[in-house]
């Protein structure tokens, strides 16, 4: 058989690990190709100079695959025609193309194949196809490559740069890396020299031990400052991994003879064995580590086989390191490359040692057998949240997507085997992949990163990467108390490169900058809704309108007009009426049968939690004279025990069963209006209370990236259970959709009066509201909730419902000994005076609707009278107590507009116009106090604080930008405001010219 007639029969592609997008064949297979992940280790290149180079096939076969090329037999020769781009890419193919047929098959090979056919669309390499794959890769080297190749195929949130081509720090690109830094410079100076260039980059004299020290100390601030989240070690490509202790009179006579040169370095592999300043290096390898373990930084060492031809491995036995782990246990060690071939001492290592993590970046690519085999071993041996699956080890970003889609094939394959085996359970195994592919790490690197991330602002201009978005000459309220106002703000990307002075981000401008001059205008982080309705907002754009209908009579023409337009048959939902508007009368069926006799009617209060069925919706229900009364509900009866049309919170339900699911076309276009309506008032965020219908609506639309607005999601309470399993199957969400929250009720509300309050109604004494739910119902669901990790936010109104929740949460917590949960009691609107502190105390989050107070204060005084109007609404009074303040808007019930919202928190003033000094006015916030409420203290409401809810590098490039300065205009002329512009991930998705 001929060559090519082997090659014919050779598999190609299809013996590649699948793509990414390839449909998996089962839900371990579906869940591990599908989770973000984060990358252990990176050394890829700055994306402008990656695009700025003429970049071929030979490039990317030049990390790692030309190593088993070489060591396949390719010549000095041969190695330097195949890296000349200025040799025919034919004459340099023949060159490799023999080499390459026998290393195709390594891990590096597959790799780039991968790679090639993945990213580039051609399934061969060959003679035929490489002019095709360059031209392909030429066609793709431009800005925008970073994004579509690690965020949109390889789903990788973060990935830990190595940037070894640079001595001193520089600021990784926020929205792809998180910073590696190297202090072997410091522990192996190679002569009097190297230790001259310590002193240029860190302005440190070095000319003893000590000058040394603090240069190594001065190079780990400022590596802090840039971002820096973990050290890393090479030393194994120089010498065996084994640091003794060593006095400083031993280290300060090896410095004095390098500075002499009094001992020449050994030349060659000579090298790896004889160190003539070993106490020198073995004293700064400790300095390091002390400081690592002063700034509670972890450390990365490089074990195992090193990258190259021809190394010393048994330098790199992770054993060696046994004495560090003792004597530096606060230090955490992330030991590189599954330790190859020393994986079984790397096990070990992670079994005994607390601060010991066994990774296997680079390990797919070494050897995808023995990849699967250590996985299998590790995940015997050591404890799950101390092994890390996946790091890249790559320059260019093509090639770590391929190795993300090895390592997730092999990761799959190994947890499918493992249920076979019996050794976990499906959902159990899906759980450990996210651990070991993001959990794992992301709780490792990220919060040193978090950390980090506001020091880097104050870096020279010219270290960061060039702006896609600049915003000058603005007034900028950033939310981040170091740096609290700014004129100018650059973004790259998705995420925010620098806030400053105008001048500094004019530095940070290039020539594809888009410059936006702001004129004075007030530019505020992205607003974030911690309360809403999203597709109900939606779908009321489009339906009856009587929110703001003052009589009885215009109730009834309004829904007459809107019948007489709509189709026969159609049923009318929404409408979002006031009765307090025509005096406080309920509406009833027989006000509207006459005008709707071809349409069912349900039609809704403003505040949700009762409803108008018009004569032929109670026949459709089955609601008649005989219905009995549902628990945690109310059927409105006439004297003779009719039913009115009325129903309130759980009897709605008797109706709400049979409306007629909305088609998924008119839920698609109910998001997409809500999304344009919230843009257009400065929302990027939203906190959805909805169901498990709407959740796969925002699924839909993220697959279809069609999603212009960031949603965390909640789902009812009582389906804990559910959510439970989705989370661990699919884990949390990403930027765009988030996952992990549930939503569950303790009563009404106060218009419908079915809030429960501890003293009755004024003018109904034996009316105290009700529960919709028991407290033993809402216990049990809490605990359990809680105790799967899940975010439990419940809505309670009245004063006796907020303080039976309240007792829940203290009761959960304490038996859970729950840390940080988070709890969040939603609305939160009438509070018994002793139960205000009780917020702050316990960690409860009180999410509020600020509307609501100039809604209610126009009729709440009759209500529940002047004593319990007090502590309505009590935002100062929280704030005061320490409670972390959450604001939303409850859209459809009230507009979602923060401005609004600001307007009324601030001023009180009711929309009747008749309290223009504000209701119940000792309970006004500042401007700012309510600004941080819509944001950053929103953003700690999802557990979003690192991400979002102020401007600052690294953060997601989020922000509204408002036509005049809040802070700085009289509180009444707030409601006037407009907000101009709306950028969301540094896309501006609305704008008024």
């Amino acid at each position: 058989m001929d060559r090519r007639s082997l090659i014919a029969h050779l598999p190609a592609a299809a013996a590649l690990p699948a793509a990414a997008g390839a449909k998996p064949a089962n839900r371990i297979d579906e869940a591990v190709m599908s989770m973000e992940i984060v990358n252990t280790h990176e050394h890829i290149l700055p994306e402008d100079e990656r695009t700025s180079q003429p970049v071929d096939f030979f490039t990317l076969a030049g990390h790692y695959a030309i190593n088993d090329v070489i060591s396949a037999g390719l010549s000095g020769d041969g190695l330097a025609l195949v890296r000349n781009q200025k040799a025919a890419a034919a004459d340099r193919w023949r060159a490799f193309e023999p080499y390459w047929k026998c290393a195709r098959l390594t891990g590096y090979g597959q790799a780039l194949r991968i790679a090639v056919r993945d990213i580039y669309g051609v399934s061969e390499i060959s003679s035929g196809t490489i002019g095709r794959i360059n031209d392909a890769i030429r066609a793709q080297n431009r800005p925008g490559l970073y994004r579509r190749v690690l965020k949109e195929r390889a789903k990788i949130r973060f990935s830990v740069l190595d940037d070894y081509w640079n001595r001193a720090p520089v600021k990784a690109d926020p929205e792809f890396f998180v910073l590696a830094r190297k202090f072997d410079q410091f522990i192996m100076p190679a002569d009097a020299a190297a230790v001259g260039r310590m002193q240029e980059y860190t302005g440190v004299s070095v000319t003893s031990l000590h000058g040394l020290e603090q240069a190594m100390e001065k190079s780990f601030e400022q590596s802090l400052a840039a971002g820096m989240v973990t050290v890393k070690s090479t030393a194994a490509y120089n010498r065996q991994l084994l640091f003794r202790e060593v006095t400083s009179r031993e280290a300060s006579a090896d410095f004095d003879a390098l500075m002499r040169n009094a001992r020449p370095q050994p030349q060659g592999f000579r090298a790896r064995v004889e160190r003539p300043y070993r106490n020198l290096e073995d004293y700064m390898f400790h300095h390091m580590l002390r400081l690592a373990g002063a700034h509670r930084v972890p450390v990365q060492i490089h074990t195992g086989l090193h990258a190259g031809n021809g190394n010393f491995i048994r330098n790199s036995n992770p054993t060696h390191l046994t004495n560090l782990f003792f004597l530096y246990p606060r230090v955490q060690f992330d030991l590189f490359h599954m330790s190859y071939p020393y994986q079984h001492e790397l096990a070990v290592l992670a079994k005994i040692f607390p601060n010991v993590h066994a990774d296997l970046c680079w390990a797919y690519i070494i050897s995808p057998a023995i990849a699967r085999a250590a996985l299998h071993e590790f995940l015997e041996t050591v404890p799950a949240n101390k092994i890390m699956a996946f790091g890249g080890d790559y320059r260019y970003p093509e090639l770590s997507y391929a190795h993300s889609v090895m390592a997730r094939r092999n990761v799959a394959r190994v947890l499918n085997e493992k249920v076979t085996e019996g050794f976990c359970t499906e959902l159990e195994a899906v759980e450990v992949a996210r651990m070991i592919l993001h959990d794992n790490p992301a709780r490792l690197f990220a919060a040193r990163a978090r950390s980090a991330t506001p020091a880097a602002a104050a870096l020279a201009g010219n270290a960061l990467q060039p702006a896609t978005l600049a915003v000058v000459g603005a007034r900028i309220w950033t939310g981040n108390p170091r740096q609290p106002w700014a004129q100018a703000i650059a973004v790259r990307g998705a995420t925010i490169l620098a806030v400053g002075g105008n001048d500094t981000i004019r530095k940070l401008a290039g020539p594809d900058t888009r410059i936006i001059y702001a004129r004075g205008q007030m530019i505020v982080p992205g607003f974030i809704d911690s309360h809403i309705h999203f597709l109900e907002g939606g779908l009321r754009l489009s339906s009856v309108q009587l929110r703001d209908a003052r009589t009885r009579a215009e109730f009834v023409a309004r829904l007459r007009d809107f019948a007489a337009a709509a189709p026969p048959g159609a049923w009318i939902t929404g409408g979002d009426w006031d009765h307090e508007l025509w005096g406080g009368e309920l509406p009833r069926r027989d006000w509207i049968d006459a005008v709707t006799p071809n349409h069912p009617v349900w039609v809704n209060r403003l505040d949700g939690h009762m409803a108008l069925a018009n004569s032929l919706a109670l026949a459709a229900a089955k609601v008649t004279r005989g219905t009995a009364e549902v628990d945690g509900g109310t059927i409105v009866r006439d004297e003779s025990g009719e039913p009115t049309g009325i129903l309130k919170d759980n009897a709605m339900s008797l109706v709400a069963r049979v409306i007629p699911d909305r088609s998924p076309e008119m839920t698609d276009r109910a998001l997409e209006a809500a999304m344009r309506y919230v843009a257009a008032r400065g929302v990027t965020s939203v906190h959805h209370m909805g169901s498990w219908n709407d959740l796969a609506a925002f699924q839909r639309a993220h697959r279809n990236k069609k999603l212009r607005t960031r949603i965390y999601a909640a789902v009812p309470l009582a389906t804990w259970h559910k959510l439970d399993e989705l989370v661990k199957l699919q884990g949390r969400g990403d930027d765009w959709l988030r996952i992990g929250a549930l939503k569950g009720f303790v009563d009404g509300s106060l218009g419908s009066r079915t809030a429960a309050f501890f003293e009755p109604f004024n003018g109904s004494p034996g009316d105290r509201g009700l529960f919709v739910n028991t407290p033993g119902q809402l216990y049990d669901w809490t605990y359990a909730a809680a105790r799967a990790g899940l975010h439990v936010m419940v809505h309670a109104i009245g004063d006796r419902a907020i303080r039976t929740q309240l007792a829940i949460f203290e009761r959960v917590r304490r038996e859970l000994n729950l840390e940080d949960p988070r709890f969040r009691i939603e609305h939160a609107q009438h509070i018994s005076p002793a139960d205000i502190p009780r917020f702050g105390a316990l960690g409860v989050i009180p999410s509020m609707q600020p509307y609501h107070a100039i809604d209610d204060g126009r009729w709440a005084g009759k209500v529940i009278g002047p004593e319990r109007i007090k502590t309505t609404y009590a935002f100062r009074t929280l704030l005061d107590t320490g409670a972390k303040l959450a604001f939303g808007s409850d859209w459809y019930v009230a507009p979602p507009s923060p401005l609004e919202g600001i307007y009324a928190a601030v001023t009180r003033a009711t929309l009747d116009d008749r309290n223009p000094g504000g209701w119940v006015p000792e309970q006004k916030i500042t401007v700012e106090e309510a600004l941080r409420t819509y944001t950053g203290a929103a953003a700690y409401a999802s557990f979003e604080e690192d991400r979002k809810g102020a401007l600052e590098p690294g953060k997601l490039a989020d922000f509204a930008m408002i036509d005049r300065d809040l802070t700085r205009i009289p509180p009444h002329q707030i409601r006037s405001a407009r907000v101009t512009m709306t950028v969301l991930g540094g896309e501006i998705i609305h704008e008024i010219r």
